[in-house]
């Protein structure tokens, strides 16, 4: 049976936003890009004619095939991939990235498909550090292999063939992307997510639980995102139902650390279901009552509500005072029997 042919790019997404986490790459809006034809072909990759690798920093970077087709482009031309396999872009890295080309020139090109309705102009499937690099240092131009893809998977499909060849991106990163598709309705569910990824669909639950955390816990990683697996980042989630916001930010410091395993996690986690908590101690506040010098009791008090009155009168008729003010504060009527022994 043959293989039924990837649905047609649709390109009201190529431009469509809306990405998840701040600090995510995002589509360029229809109303601000901009025409414009290739500028150069190149002979070789190497934005200055060399044929050097990229310096250490860089090479990571995947290289073309020798057969590749490589062109130099308005950058302006060049826009981002809305299912691009990575979200989150350092800024360090970008300077780091962008000192490399200044000293050594763009030795590795980035890869692009053609827009599906814009003629000349191109759809970024790796190089998103080569691209922000370029835009830090003002360049106007940059070098890209064209590749083909005909539809949003295969766009998906080809930007994470590229971070696999690096060993890149992060479960963070897959779980942004994959929500994203998901609502884009780019696959019917996450079944077929699951098999267009490469990934079993437990891996694929488990990561997409991630984006369940608590808004400052996925801010934090962001800041660290290789730091955090599908595993782990799951396990955190399931602990966020049991555990206080500043506990689940204490257990995430020591992730990110390396201080702290999966199943010591999970084991904290059976803990507080369990109902082991350790009881934090409770402070009280208390108040000294006087008679002139004297102290004739105390008054305490608790953050959970919990208030305390001591006190010893020896005089009745103030005693009797003090009793109706608090029978009259709190609808008090007849007393329990109690007997002291």
């Amino acid at each position: 049976m043959s293989k039924p042919k990837a649905a047609a790019l649709n390109p009201g997404l190529v431009s469509k936003a809306g990405l998840v986490a701040k600090g995510a790459a995002q589509a360029v809006p229809a109303s601000v890009i901009h025409q414009a034809p290739i500028t150069q072909s190149v002979a070789s990759p190497s934005g200055n004619g060399g044929a050097a690798l990229e310096p250490a920093s860089f090479r990571a970077e995947t290289a073309p095939a020798s057969t590749s087709r490589v062109v130099r482009v308005s950058i302006s031309t060049v826009h981002d991939n809305p299912y691009n396999a990575r979200r989150i872009y350092s800024k360090e890295l970008i300077k780091e990235r962008a000192a490399s080309i200044a000293a050594e020139g763009q030795k590795v090109p980035a890869a692009a498909v053609p827009h599906p309705q814009r003629p000349g102009e191109y759809i970024l499937i790796d190089g998103q550090y080569r691209k922000r690099a370029l835009q830090f240092l003002g360049r106007s131009e940059i070098d890209v292999m064209i590749e083909q893809a005909e539809s949003h998977k295969d766009m998906y499909r080809l930007s994470r063939l590229y971070n696999k060849q690096r060993n890149d991106g992060s479960a963070y990163d897959d779980a942004l992307v994959w929500q994203q598709m998901l609502l884009d309705n780019v696959v019917a569910d996450q079944d077929e997510l699951a098999e267009l990824a490469g990934v079993s669909k437990s891996v694929m639950s488990k990561t997409l639980g991630m984006l369940k955390l608590p808004e400052p816990v996925l801010q934090r990683i962001q800041e660290q995102p290789q730091g955090v697996g599908s595993a782990m980042g799951y396990e955190l989630y399931l602990l966020s139902k049991a555990a206080t916001q500043a506990e689940l930010m204490r257990v995430l410091e020591r992730v990110l650390a390396g201080d702290i395993t999966t199943k010591e996690v999970e084991a904290l986690r059976a803990r507080l279901e369990n109902g082991t908590r350790r009881k934090t101690k409770e402070l009280s506040r208390q108040y000294k009552i006087k008679s002139g010098a004297a102290q004739i009791g105390v008054l305490k008090e608790w953050d959970s509500g919990k208030v305390s009155l001591e006190v010893r009168i020896v005089d009745p008729k103030e005693r009797l005072e003090l009793i109706h003010e608090l029978k009259r504060r709190f609808g008090l009527t007849e007393p329990a029997v109690q007997m002291d022994l």
